[in-house]
């Protein structure tokens, strides 16, 4: 399950890259939390063989950069400027949070268990909002399923996670193994489906590209003859 979470892992870095999808911000943000927990994965299944101290440390840098990551990609669900404004507001938030609490605990565990459940929470809690209206948009006009297969997957992997926090903080059942086997499952599904999202929302925004070329060309086309038009308007007048 090790070796197939990473590779579905790596799956959606390869088509961020492929497809170019860089251009976007939300896409880099993306490109970059899928990148550190497949690195990440590499270390603790011990395919990449680094000092025990670095792994540990990777591990609590790839926590906290979790949430303010996907916050950054979800400002592509944004339906406006105003909603963007507001996450981004929640990332600084998020960020402060974090320092604060590694600044009193310093890079351990407990920092980790503190900053990681409310990070999952408010992740839950703007996909959600997210969720509900792209699934009501997707249905309602039948269009941008890559959007809704995006969000779907977040808003899965993040619930599956808070699962997973519950038990391993909250109830202190501190089976790493089945802990592991749990997180590689979520994270394969959560990759696969935002695979297939991004595929989909890659071919809408090529759609979208060439409407707007087009319409660029039509106005420059009309806007040419309206010009022209209104000179001979202007000449015959004075005549």
């Amino acid at each position: 399950m090790g070796i197939l979470s990473t590779l579905a892992l790596f799956a959606p870095v390869a088509i961020i890259a492929i497809m170019r999808l860089y251009g976007h911000r939300s896409f880099i943000a993306l490109l970059f939390y899928y990148l550190i927990a497949a690195v990440y994965n590499l270390m603790t299944e011990n395919f990449i063989q680094v000092d025990p101290d670095f792994a540990y440390f990777f591990g609590i840098a790839a926590n906290l950069l979790d949430a303010p990551l996907i916050l950054l990609f979800l400002m592509y669900f944004s339906p406006t400027a105003a909603y963007s404004r507001r996450i981004l507001a929640l990332i600084v938030l998020f960020l402060a949070y974090e320092i604060t609490i590694v600044a009193i605990f310093n890079v351990t565990k407990i920092a980790v268990s503190y900053f990681a459940g409310p990070g999952i929470f408010l992740i839950l809690c703007v996909s959600m909002v997210f969720f509900l209206r792209q699934v009501r948009v997707t249905i309602m006009h039948r269009r941008a399923t890559g959007k809704a297969l995006m969000i779907s997957s977040i808003l899965w992997a993040y619930g599956c996670f808070a699962v997973i926090y519950l038990i391993f903080y909250v109830l202190k059942e501190n089976n790493d193994t089945n802990s592991f086997f749990v997180y590689f499952i979520v994270s394969t599904v959560s990759s696969l489906l935002m695979s297939a999202g991004l595929i989909i929302e890659k071919n809408r925004i090529i759609k979208l590209w060439e409407l707007k070329t087009t319409r660029k060309e039509l106005s420059v086309i009309f806007g040419n003859n309206n010009k022209a038009a209104r000179k001979r308007a202007a000449s015959m007048k004075k005549n």
